[in-house]
């Protein structure tokens, strides 16, 4: 129906701006700028605005769309991009991605990128005062997985982090964290295998964890060091050929403030007999409301 129109039915362009920029929210800065830009001036003006929010999503594209954004919106635009998803071996080769220059960036998605770029990536994130989520998938294995790890750990704002290392070659083991490398990351998902005495070190950079995700594979009987993780209440463990006896000290030295709980897991029936879980709840898992394997 035409805006002319007696009708009750209100218009698009009757929106307040307001409102407008919280619909923009939910779409991508190039659909937005194709579809409203030439539409009249006050939508111009709107999409120009240095308040308005830009939301990058460079997902399985071509090398042509990949320069139209990087000319149009990545270059004139930095500091109003809040998040950015690229997933493309070839971008990196084409144009350096000011990153550094991101002020607004909350949200960063990596894939398929080669994971000998996210070293230099990483570093320019360190100074970026708002990037709160970070999703790294890079598309082959990782040479050093402990850099890594090291470099995640120093921006000083991350509350999410997701990581998949496709397997890794092995590295100097991972020092235990002091008071000078803590990481605010509340949410930890590792999306790759690690062994316990990797994951204990993991963890004693990351006090503030709240809900961890992990893959964990046994080697020979370790100690585990306890760490004071009072805020992890949420666990999802899938367990690769790892004995009863070690979930129990994992649950004991590390995870004994959960309140919900996920084991994934085929290797011993051990891991489904409620008498034994009973038991490791009353000992160390008081808290404990939900339990599911």
């Amino acid at each position: 129906m035409a805006c002319g129109s007696t009708s009750s039915m209100t218009c698009f362009e009757d929106l307040s701006n307001e409102l407008i920029y919280e619909i923009f929210d939910h779409l991508d800065f190039y659909h937005i700028n194709e579809s409203f830009s030439n539409l009249n001036s006050r939508f111009n003006n709107l999409i120009n605005s240095p308040i308005c929010p830009i939301k990058v999503n460079l997902s399985s594209i071509s090398k042509s769309t990949f320069e139209h954004y990087y000319t149009h919106i990545i270059i004139p635009y930095p500091n109003r991009i809040t998040l950015l998803r690229l997933s493309n071996c070839f971008i990196a080769d084409i144009h350096p991605i000011p990153y550094n220059h991101m002020f607004r960036l909350q949200t960063l998605i990596l894939q398929e990128i080669e994971s000998k770029q996210l070293g230099d990536i990483l570093t320019d994130l360190s100074d970026l005062p708002l990037l709160s989520s970070l999703i790294l998938k890079p598309i082959d294995t990782v040479d050093d997985v402990n850099s890594l790890y090291r470099l995640i750990f120093r921006l000083p704002f991350l509350k999410y982090c997701a990581v998949t290392t496709n397997g890794h070659i092995s590295s100097e083991p991972l020092p235990f964290a002091t008071c000078v490398d803590f990481s605010p990351i509340e949410t930890f998902l590792i999306n790759s295998s690690c062994y316990i005495d990797e994951l204990n070190a993991l963890l004693s950079y990351v006090p503030h964890i709240r809900y961890l995700s992990c893959d964990i594979k046994f080697n020979e009987p370790i100690l585990i060091r306890p760490l004071e993780l009072n805020n992890l209440t949420r666990l999802r463990l899938k367990m690769k050929h790892l004995p009863f006896d070690q979930i129990v000290l994992l649950l004991k030295n590390l995870f004994n403030h959960l309140q919900i709980f996920y084991i994934i897991t085929d290797y011993s029936s051990s891991y489904i007999d409620p008498n034994q879980w009973e038991q490791i709840r009353l000992s160390f898992l008081s808290n404990l409301l939900f339990f599911s394997s």
